[in-house]
């Protein structure tokens, strides 16, 4: 049987609901475990060979400590316990930051727009592995012994450029802007898949594509994966959750991950 680990900050709660889905049909093939922190504190969890989380003295608070435990039942974890990792909606670059070419440039060979500026593809390029190595993956991440390391970016939810007024969302992202050409969005997300695989290939860890069928035409994740739903925005005392995704996304994203690391083997929801 193969252990998996699944770590990460709030966007691991769509894929525990999703494998309360899947695990009926899964659970004598891959034993899955989780390990995640909420955002104010999710960037303090640390290393030290080979065990993760709350490792280093007196970086997280008393309340912080509890929270962890309460919601794995443990405040540290050891990786290379584990045949395979999947890392979810981390902070890692690559993705939300690519709508500021969108807002600012146009790029040659991939889209024309009505925009002055213009950058070369091969500026493009430059410019997004920048990005990458801003805040490139910690090292421990590929250099564990044993288990393969997968990471799955957060998704960017198209419920977050409707029409919708910004005081009732809980996050109102970056390619929000009326300033951002949406119809020139797909073929610069496309293309920055291509640059991102080859950048965490480099580094010994696998990008898992978000599967094609939670999105839309223009590459963002449909409204229906949403967590909340999209009638309720706006609505009196509600804030509306257009970026955590639902139980039908994670169940969705864990077949796609399962199908990679279990290949004839995880089965079809």
């Amino acid at each position: 049987m193969k252990r998996v680990l699944i770590v990460g900050n709030s966007h691991v709660a769509a894929l525990r609901s999703g494998w309360e889905t899947l695990s009926a049909s899964l659970q004598d093939r891959v034993d899955v475990a989780f390990f995640s922190a909420p955002v104010p504190f999710f960037d303090k969890l640390g290393f030290d060979a080979p065990l993760y989380g709350d490792v280093t003295p007196n970086t997280m608070t008393h309340e912080h400590i509890e929270t962890l435990a309460k919601i794995n039942g443990h405040t540290r974890v050891d990786l290379e316990s584990f045949d395979e990792i999947l890392l979810a909606g981390m902070y890692w670059p690559g993705r939300h930051e690519i709508t500021h070419f969108l807002k600012a440039f146009a790029v040659d060979g991939l889209y024309d727009a009505e925009i002055k500026q213009r950058l070369t593809l091969t500026a493009f390029i430059e410019f997004y592995q920048a990005i990458l190595e801003h805040r490139a993956a910690g090292g421990f991440w590929s250099t564990l012994r044993r288990p393969n390391v997968t990471l799955m970016l957060s998704p960017m939810p198209v419920a977050i450029i409707r029409q919708l007024d910004a005081g009732a969302l809980l996050w109102h992202e970056a390619w929000a802007s009326p300033e951002i050409d949406m119809d020139k969005m797909r073929p610069i997300l496309d293309y920055k898949s291509t640059l991102a695989q080859t950048y965490y290939a480099s580094r010994g860890i696998d990008l898992l594509p978000q599967p094609a069928t939670t999105l839309t035409e223009i590459g963002l994740t449909k409204d229906i994966y949403c967590r909340d739903r999209l009638d309720l925005a706006g609505s009196p005392d509600h804030k509306f959750d257009a970026y955590h995704m639902n139980g039908a996304f994670g169940a969705i994203c864990l077949q796609a991950y399962f199908d990679r690391i279990m290949p004839g083997q995880a089965g079809v929801v």
